[in-house]
């Protein structure tokens, strides 16, 4: 005989997967919205004061960047400002601080 043991859900790792789905439902404008906010307002958090971060374009495909990291280090070692202005012609932008 199979026994099922059951272990709750913390409490914080219910509130970010529900946090993880309005971000979803918000980027995407799906429905579902009010529902999400009041299993988050069962919680005991306010939905409206959790933010919801911009969706980003990647400048790279997957595995791309690391790619244009080697080629770059090829000609030897560097720093990361330097680095990043070697990559920028790749697509990636680099902000000087």
């Amino acid at each position: 005989m199979t026994r099922y043991y059951y272990r709750p859900w913390k409490d914080e790792t219910l509130i970010a997967a529900l946090h993880f789905m309005r971000c979803q439902v918000v980027r995407d404008g799906a429905d579902g919205l009010e529902h999400i906010d009041a299993l988050l307002r069962l919680r005991g958090v306010d939905p409206d004061s959790l933010p919801v971060p911009d969706k980003r374009p990647k400048h790279f495909a997957r595995g791309k960047l690391r790619i244009a990291i080697m080629e770059a280090l090829r000609d030897g070692p560097m720093t990361g400002a330097d680095l990043a202005r070697r990559v920028q012609g790749n697509g990636l932008e680099y902000a000087a601080a």
